[in-house]
C-alpha cells in the first residue's frame, strides 16, 4: 500500500513539472514576437519615364504620350486650325526624355509648320568640253541628278531653316558648287548652273511666292455680262500677257577667257562656224570664222575692218588652250561658263 501510495505521488509531481514548462515555454515564445506592424495608409505616386517624341508631328506626339500615361501634354505654338496637323512637327520638348515624372505634370511642345519648297535647276549646255551631269544634294541628302543642259524640278515639305544646297560633277572630277538657301516660308526657287572643267556656279538664282489656285466661288462660276467682256478685253490690251522670266538660250556654244588676267574673251558658235573675240581693258570687239578643232588646231580667220585675213591658233592641252597669234606669241585661256563671257559680250557689244 506505502508502494502505491508513493507511485501516485511521483506521478502527481511528473505531471506539475510539466505544466510549468510548458507555460514558461509559451510565455517566451511570446515575448520573441515582434508586434504587428500597421499597413501604410496611403501608396508613394507612380511617376513615369518621358519618351522623346522631337520630329514626330505634334498629333503623333500627343497620342505617344497618352499611351505612355501623360494627361497633359501642351503646345506653346498656337497651332492653325486650317492647316493639316501632320504638317506641325515637334522641334523641342520641356522635359528631356529619360526624366521621371508624374502622369498628370504638364508637358510642353514646341512645333514649327513644314513648309512646300519648289525648287527648278537648270544646267547650262556644254557642247564641246565638260559635258558632265551634275547630281544635287541638299545638307548632304541627294535629290537626284540634272544632265548637262537639262533641268530637272524638286519638290519637298522642309522645316524653316537656312539650307545649303550643292551641285557636283558625276564624272570623279571633284568639282562642286553649293548656294545657301535661307527658308522663311513657302516658296518657289529657280536657279541656274554653269559648269566647267574647273568649277560649278549657281547664278540667277530667284525666290518667288508659291502659287495658289483661287478658291471656286459661285461668282467666278457665273457668264460674265457685255460690260466684264468688254472691260476684259480692254485690261488685256491694256495689261500685255506677262511670263515667267526666262534665261533666253544663247547663240554661243563655248567660251573661253585668258589666264593673264586681262580681260580678254572668245566665244564660238559651232552651228555658223563663227566667233567673237572681246576684250575689257579696251571695250573692242572682233569676229570672224574659224576652221578645225581643238584637239588638233582650230584656225581663227578675222574679218573685220583692218584685220581682215588675219589668223590666230588655238591648240588644247590638258585643261588648257594656247592662243598662237600672227606674231607668233603665246597666250594662256581656260574655258569659262558661256553665261559669263555673254554677259561681258554685251557689256561691250551692246
Amino acid at each position: 500500500m506505502k508502494k502505491l501510495l508513493f507511485l501516485f505521488s511521483v506521478a502527481i509531481l511528473t505531471f506539475s513539472l510539466t505544466s510549468c514548462g510548458n507555460d514558461e515555454k509559451t510565455e517566451s515564445v511570446s515575448a520573441s514576437l515582434p508586434e504587428a506592424t500597421a499597413a501604410p495608409t496611403e501608396t508613394q505616386p507612380l511617376k513615369i519615364e518621358m519618351i522623346d517624341v522631337t520630329n514626330l508631328s505634334f498629333q503623333e506626339a500627343v497620342k505617344a504620350l497618352n499611351k505612355q500615361g501623360f494627361t497633359d501634354v501642351q503646345c506653346d505654338t498656337e497651332i492653325d486650325p486650317e492647316t493639316d496637323p501632320e504638317k506641325w512637327i515637334v522641334t523641342n520638348q520641356d522635359i528631356s526624355a529619360g526624366t521621371l515624372i508624374l502622369p498628370e505634370q504638364p508637358i510642353c511642345l514646341t512645333c514649327q509648320k513644314l513648309l512646300q519648297l519648289d525648287l527648278l535647276l537648270h544646267s547650262d549646255a556644254n557642247l564641246l568640253f565638260s559635258k558632265y551631269d551634275m547630281e544635287i544634294f541638299l545638307n548632304g541628302k541627294s535629290l537626284g541628278v540634272i544632265p548637262n543642259g537639262k533641268e530637272s524640278h524638286f519638290s519637298m515639305e522642309l522645316l524653316p531653316d537656312t539650307y545649303s544646297l550643292t551641285a557636283k560633277d558625276t564624272q570623279e572630277l571633284s568639282l562642286q558648287g553649293t548656294q545657301e538657301i535661307e527658308l522663311k516660308d513657302s516658296c518657289s526657287i529657280t536657279a541656274n548652273l554653269a559648269h566647267d572643267s574647273e568649277r560649278i556656279a549657281f547664278y540667277d538664282v530667284n525666290y518667288s511666292a508659291l502659287e495658289t489656285e483661287p478658291e471656286t466661288t459661285e461668282t467666278q462660276t457665273e457668264t460674265p455680262t457685255e460690260i466684264q467682256k468688254e472691260t476684259s478685253a480692254e485690261t488685256q490690251k491694256a495689261t500685255p500677257e506677262t511670263e515667267p522670266e526666262t534665261t533666253p538660250e544663247s547663240v554661243f556654244d563655248f567660251a573661253l577667257v585668258g589666264c593673264n588676267g586681262s580681260g580678254s574673251y572668245y566665244l564660238f558658235d559651232e552651228d555658223e562656224g563663227h566667233f567673237w573675240a572681246i576684250t575689257i581693258t579696251d571695250k573692242g570687239a572682233s569676229e570672224g570664222s574659224y576652221t578645225g578643232t581643238f584637239d588638233s588646231a582650230m584656225v581663227l580667220t578675222y574679218e573685220d575692218d583692218g584685220l581682215e585675213g588675219l589668223q590666230d591658233t588655238f591648240k588644247k592641252h590638258g585643261n588648257q588652250f594656247t592662243l598662237i597669234d600672227v606674231n607668233g606669241l603665246d597666250w594662256e585661256y581656260k574655258e569659262v561658263p558661256v553665261p559669263e563671257a555673254e554677259k561681258i559680250f554685251n557689256q561691250v557689244n551692246p
